[in-house]
C-alpha cells in the first residue's frame, strides 16, 4: 500500500500502479540501470579517454536493450520456465 506524504492516507492510484508491477518490469529496470551504471564508471574512469564513442554505445546498447525487452511479458516468461522444466 501507498500512502500520501502526511502517511495519514492510502494514497489508491499509486496503490494499483505498485500492485501492477511485475518481475518482468523489475527485470527490465535493471537491465537498463547496469548499463547506466556501466556508463556512469566510463565517464569516471577514463572522461577523455574515448569516452564519446563509449558513451554512444552505451546509449545505443540501452535503446537496443529497451526495445528487446518492450515485448516481455509475464504470461511469456512463466511459459518460458514451463518449457524448460518440462525438457
Amino acid at each position: 500500500m501507498a500512502f500520501n506524504s502526511k502517511n495519514s492516507e492510502i494514497n489508491q492510484d499509486l496503490t494499483v500502479k505498485i500492485e501492477k508491477i511485475s518481475i518482468v518490469d523489475i527485470n527490465k529496470w535493471l537491465i537498463v540501470v547496469k548499463t547506466l551504471s556501466e556508463l556512469i564508471s566510463l565517464a569516471i574512469q577514463s572522461p577523455l579517454k574515448g569516452y564519446p564513442q563509449q558513451f554512444w554505445e552505451k546509449i545505443t546498447q540501452i535503446e537496443k536493450n529497451l526495445n528487446e525487452t518492450s515485448t516481455w511479458s509475464l504470461e511469456e516468461k512463466i511459459k518460458k520456465i514451463h518449457i524448460k522444466k518440462s525438457h
